[in-house]
């Protein structure tokens, strides 16, 4: 499209690859509308290497993590799907037409407070979700930091949205948060390396990478 600027692909099929397309037009500048080439490549590396994750909830707060503007930091989670651009906009051109119709008396007395309603109910769900998400991030970070993982949004990078559920009800409860990691060491080698690069303080014993 006229405004695309990059996107991820995943390809679950072949083992799970994934890569990223931007516009050509970033090969000669770093800028384009407003898009920054460097923010661009940073966010679409983060789609492409969590994608093996299906982490729709997260993925976005990750992905935006690496932007420059606060106002994006912030609500980038906001959009998880091309759904809930439809929950944005179609509430916003119903009321457009119903203020059209109004306008020009083809129906009398057309009330125009339901579709008001309706354009501030899908702008405040979407906010609302994204808020509950980054309460249960901010919590899985608090319950990592809480038993001296020095980096614990590294940690949350990797997981699933399952376990940074699992991480964020078990904020001060330190003692379950180790015994959940060593549970998870044991059982995937995806954990095994996470505890190589990332856990090695908490457990000094040999790491199977």
């Amino acid at each position: 499209g006229l405004l695309w600027g990059g996107c991820a692909i995943s390809f679950p099929e072949d083992g799970g690859l994934s890569l990223f397309l931007i516009r050509s037009a970033f090969a000669r500048h770093h800028r384009w509308l407003i898009y920054q080439r460097a923010e661009l490549l940073a966010h679409e590396l983060c789609h492409a290497a969590r994608m093996p994750l299906a982490d729709r909830i997260h993925e976005e707060w990750f992905a935006y993590r690496l932007s420059p503007s606060r106002l994006r930091r912030y609500l980038g989670n906001c959009f998880q799907s091309a759904a809930d651009a439809l929950v944005f906009l179609v509430p916003v051109l119903l009321l457009l037409v119903a203020q059209i119709v109004q306008l020009a008396n083809f129906i009398p007395g057309l009330p125009i407070w339901p579709f008001w309603l309706a354009a501030g109910a899908g702008p405040a769900w979407l906010l609302l979700r994204n808020h509950l998400a980054h309460r249960r991030l901010h919590r899985a970070i608090r319950a990592l930091a809480g038993v001296g993982v020095r980096r614990p949004e590294a940690v949350l990078f990797r997981c699933s949205g399952a376990e940074i559920a699992t991480l964020a009800g078990f904020v001060r409860r330190p003692a379950a948060v180790i015994a959940w990691l060593e549970e998870r060491v044991a059982a995937e080698p995806r954990w095994r390396v996470i505890r190589y690069r990332f856990l090695a303080a908490l457990n000094p014993g040999p790491a199977e990478a």
